[in-house]
């Protein structure tokens, strides 16, 4: 009998508001920190540690079909089969299909996610036992979207805080900055993506940013790829530019594979004929961690998360993430799965799907960004030997220096009332930022009034204890 070590965290199953409590979320995912600054995003985020799993995702639905009349379950019709579909249109799958959870392996679960007609609403859905601490498949794009609306309610935030619409059709499902006409023409521009960064703490999909490009990608990099950052971004990484298994060009300080690794061979990933113990179909969650054994029985897997924590960004299940590919209607998907071949798990490699369909190969993860943490040190202004004025503030966070960022500064003459606004940064290597100036002699008030990233995405600490400072030049 082989003995399966359960990725430590997966998920932590409370009682849930399905289940008849309406003081508790139905679990708590388990999340890793991706710090800005570095190629890639500049601001912060969180990512799910693992891709959502069954009894997740089980949890979404009986959570979702006891609550029709309000945000939880809005916009989802249950049928008898447990598929679930949209309120207005044909498609009674367009979320999520029972069939494609199916173990077709001799002795497998089929499906693995059931649904029980006859049980109370809020409990007709189960996961087969052994089967929990899998990802999740047969989920459409609309599927998880759906679900990281959901997941940021049952979180205790508000429902302003979501990061999609809703609707009876699936064209009424799109980011909340932009608006359905552009979303049917186009992609979120720079700026909706930015709003989006700012302004919600919600749990969505990651972005990548790339365009309705497919296939192997070269130089993936930019401002919201956030899943190529998690995935490949590491400052021990080599620092020259690699070729990837689809003749992509990698970037220096990022991976060539999801795992921190510029190779790949079985132990490290499901993929087409690994011949790892559950060949060829889904490992559970954190499967490869360097105590669990290949299908031999004598090979151990090698540990397969990558320099932020995160697991199985390598294969396994293929993931949804939040942009257009191809033509508007198609989603992009990321990381390869069980079923593709070992040049198709790069990081560099991108595919898609309708986001009405799902797939017995496709999950997902969810991200989010918890908001500002940057807080303002040492404001201070000082008159040097020459009468020129030196501004200066500090920006400091948890885990690494604000490095690269701007600080808005209103100065105000206390006599005259004038304004005049500067800038200082970017901030250094210490975080700090500074500007020096001429003023006329007289009393002036320093005020930080915001800061800001490179691509304009605000960070301004409310309150902020140590925004002001005065100085009197002679």
């Amino acid at each position: 009998m082989k003995t399966i070590h359960p990725a430590v965290g997966v998920l932590f199953l409370l009682v849930g508001r399905g289940f008849g409590s309406d003081s508790f979320p139905a679990f708590v995912p388990t999340m890793r920190v991706v710090p800005g600054g570095g190629a890639g995003p500049a601001y912060s985020f969180e990512i799910g540690e693992f891709e959502v799993s069954n009894v997740e995702f089980a949890a979404f639905l009986n959570d979702a079909e006891a609550n029709p009349g309000n945000a939880r379950g809005a916009f989802l019709r249950f049928d008898a089969t447990g598929d679930v579909g949209l309120t207005a249109g044909y498609d009674n799958a367009a979320f999520f299909d029972v069939s494609d959870t199916c173990d077709h392996r001799e002795g497998g679960a089929c499906p693995v996610i059931s649904y029980n007609r006859g049980a109370p609403v809020g409990s007709r859905y189960s996961v087969a036992r052994g089967y929990e601490a899998l990802p999740v498949v047969g989920v459409s794009w609309l599927g998880a979207v759906k679900f990281c609306n959901w997941l940021t309610i049952d979180q205790g935030l508000s429902e302003d805080a979501r990061c999609y619409t809703e609707g009876p059709t699936h064209e009424d499902w799109f980011p909340v900055t932009t608006d359905k006409i552009n979303w049917l023409a186009r992609d979120l521009s720079d700026d909706e993506r930015a709003r989006l960064v700012a302004q919600r703490r919600g749990f969505r999909l990651p972005m990548d940013n790339l365009g309705y490009g497919s296939g192997p990608i070269s130089y993936q990099e930019n401002p919201y790829n956030e899943w190529y950052k998690a995935a490949a971004y590491d400052p021990a990484a080599p620092d020259d530019v690699r070729i990837g298994p689809g003749q992509e060009r990698v970037s220096p300080d990022h991976w060539i594979y999801g795992m921190g690794r510029d190779a790949l061979v079985n132990e490290d990933s499901n993929y087409r004929n690994s011949a790892d113990a559950f060949e060829p179909w889904i490992t559970p969650l954190g499967y490869y961690d360097g105590q669990n054994l290949m299908g031999d029985g004598r090979t151990r897997t090698h540990a397969n998360n990558n320099p932020w924590g995160i697991h199985d960004f390598c294969g396994n299940v293929t993931e949804w993430v939040q942009d257009q590919c191809l033509v508007p209607g198609y989603a992009a998907q990321r990381g390869g799965s069980f079923d593709d071949a070992s040049g198709g798990l790069s990081a560099a490699n991108r595919s898609s799907d309708g986001i009405r369909r799902s797939s017995a190969d496709t999950g997902f993860r969810v991200l989010r960004v918890p908001g500002c943490t940057i807080d303002v040190r040492k404001t201070k202004a000082s008159v040097d030997n020459d009468g020129q004025v030196e501004i200066e503030c500090k920006l400091v966070q948890e885990g690494p220096p604000v490095v690269g960022w701007f600080v808005s500064v209103r100065v105000t003459n206390v006599d005259t009332g004038r304004i005049r606004d500067v800038t200082l940064g970017p901030t250094s290597k210490r975080g700090s930022a500074r500007k020096r100036m001429s003023l006329a002699s007289g009393a002036y008030l320093i005020e930080v009034t915001d800061v800001y990233d490179a691509y304009a995405y605000s960070c301004m600490p409310d309150p902020c204890r140590d925004c002001l400072a005065i100085v009197i030049v002679p």
